[in-house]
């Protein structure tokens, strides 16, 4: 099961996640890093198996976008339906005192306790790491920092090359 979860909304931070999945793969293995897209079986139990993936992590990713906190297409915040992916995932994470790492992206800021549902506020008290980004793209020291808050947690599966993965920063910028 995958050791690191990319819990994100696409309408947010699609490429972000994406940018850091391909990343985290190439240096942990695609078998241990959890992303919706790249990991849902056809006919799979969605919530089931997001849910199974945050109790198998040892790291989990949160997002965090600048339209992160604001209303769905209902008018309403998505972080305050119990029923909200983003919220149950991130609430298992909590529960299951998974290392938690608040991942800012695009100018997002950290939401204040008060600004999160009763359960979320927790994650308030998080550190967070900021990936600036230029029209888009990640900025590579920022994601060394990442990778190395990541590895602090999850043992690459294989010695990492630093040349491959500074070529892949690279062609992000």
């Amino acid at each position: 099961m995958a050791r690191i979860f990319i819990n994100y909304r696409p309408v947010d931070a699609a490429g972000h996640a994406a940018s850091l999945h391909e990343e985290l793969a190439a240096r942990f293995g695609e078998e241990n890093v959890f992303i919706d897209v790249e990991r849902m079986h056809a006919g799979s139990d969605s919530r089931e198996a997001a849910l199974d993936a945050v109790a198998a992590s040892d790291v989990f990713l949160a997002i965090i976008g600048p339209r992160w906190l604001l209303p769905g297409p209902s008018g309403l915040r998505r972080l305050d339906d119990p029923d909200d992916y983003v919220r149950r995932e991130i609430e298992a994470a909590l529960k299951r005192d998974v290392r938690l790492i608040p991942v800012l992206v695009e100018g997002a800021r950290m939401p204040r306790p008060d600004e999160l549902p009763g359960p979320l506020r927790p994650l308030a008290q998080r550190h967070a790491l900021e990936i600036r980004d230029s029209a888009s793209l990640l900025d590579i020291e920022n994601v060394r920092k990442l990778l190395a808050a990541v590895e602090r947690a999850v043992q690459p599966t294989a010695a990492p090359d630093s040349s491959a993965s500074d070529d892949r920063l690279s062609d992000l910028l």
